[in-house]
């Protein structure tokens, strides 16, 4: 099942959730590279195996494998490699520790070997208890000891108690791989803790401990239909939640394939009612620039037809009715000047705007004069009377 999730997680992210100060000894998505894809045959050691231990060597009881020498790498590449071993040792069959002994050794290679010796070194050389120097030899429970401490040297401290929290906190379903692939590899990480160091005793999680890690692991919309038809995974067995959740898989899996029909036909109502939405609103935009050009059209009208006159405004004339260069009076003092000037009209228009500012003056001095001068109003009342 590793390679089946391998080909479609491409790091272990793409299984895992929420934040992980510690990374597990064995991640969801394997990082192992010890398998039997390697073709370099010097890597490799046939061992002979029976197919019944307590039977007799013949060709029909024995049968030959091919066996990976370990030299470096994770610790699930420890343990796969640890498990080949004790699989040997059980179906050779060994049956004294030299020999056990001369077959880990014949399988090790490179830094591996080398740690492996010192630890055979330093368990046979010392008492246990005491920690005196002395020569246990070559039985059983040194052989136990070194294996066991070559094993232990791969992990991290208290890696089974991170191992564990990692399952139960940090893993989801990737969305390509299938229920039975998450299930069969909980299983296979499950089958490893037994193997691992640390203080309490490492043995295997439970079934009800791997049914509340599968079902953290799927879609929140799978566990809502579990509950909306009293699916209580807990009261069953592992392979019934299994079933259950691969008929939950299938069903999603038939909505994938019928809601791209239904996802264009949306798109079709959309993109129709976009465009729809845009015509309505140009033509809106249409009106509205209509609009506004009628209404500058009528402003401009409005003030070309307002009219004005500088000189009847000062008078108190008709000042609405015409224009300034249009008025009647001003073009009389323009034929009174040039009669005495003998020109045909003004030289320019400053002459023609002095003219008009210095009869506006008169006048409202004139005006002036007339509202100070009390002598004038009594003359008037006065005459008024008579």
């Amino acid at each position: 099942m590793n390679a089946a999730i391998a080909s479609v997680c491409s790091k272990a992210g793409d299984a895992e959730k929420g934040n992980i100060e510690i990374r597990p000894a064995v991640p969801f998505v394997s990082d192992a590279t010890y398998d039997s894809t390697e073709k370099e045959k010097q890597k490799f050691v046939d061992i002979t195996c029976r197919h019944s231990p307590s039977g007799a060597d013949s060709k029909k009881n024995n049968y030959q494998i091919h066996v990976r020498i370990f030299d470096h790498g994770t610790p699930e590449d420890m343990l796969l490699w640890y498990s080949k071993i004790q699989d040997i040792f059980a179906k050779k069959p060994c049956e004294d520790a030299e020999t056990k002994f001369n077959i880990t050794e014949l399988l090790l290679t490179g830094q591996a070997k080398r740690n492996f010796l010192q630890f055979k070194k330093e368990i046979m050389s010392k008492d246990p208890e005491t920690g005196l120097e002395f020569d246990r030899g070559v039985t059983e429970e040194t052989f136990k000891e070194t294996l066991e401490k070559f094993r232990d040297f791969s992990f991290k401290k208290g890696a089974a108690r991170y191992q564990v929290q990692y399952l139960r906190q940090n893993l989801r379903k990737p969305k390509e791989v299938s229920v039975r692939a998450c299930a069969l590899r909980l299983q296979e990480i499950n089958g490893y803790l037994r193997h691992f160091p640390g203080p309490d005793l490492n043995s295997p999680l439970a079934d009800g401990e791997i049914i509340s890690i599968l079902v953290a692991m799927i879609p929140s919309a799978w566990r809502r239909k579990m509950v909306s038809i009293n699916f209580e995974p807990l009261t069953k067995n592992l392979m019934d939640v299994i079933e259950y959740l691969e008929q939950l898989e299938v069903l999603e899996a038939t909505e994938k394939k019928q809601s791209p029909k239904v996802s264009q036909s949306e798109n079709k109502t959309k993109e129709s009612s976009k465009s729809r939405n845009k015509s309505q609103k140009g033509g809106f935009r249409n009106k509205n620039n209509k609009k506004r050009k009628q209404r500058s059209e009528s402003s401009e009208s409005e003030n070309s037809d307002k009219k004005f006159c500088a000189y009847c405004k000062g008078t108190d004339g008709r000042y609405w009715t015409h224009n300034t260069e249009d008025c009647y009076f001003i073009k009389n003092l323009g034929n009174k000047k040039t009669k005495k000037s003998h020109n045909t009209g003004f030289k320019g228009s400053k002459e023609f705007n002095t003219l008009i500012k210095t009869k506006l003056k008169k006048i409202l001095k004139s005006k002036r004069d007339k509202k100070n001068d009390p002598d004038s109003s009594e003359s008037e009342g006065s005459s008024g009377e008579e």
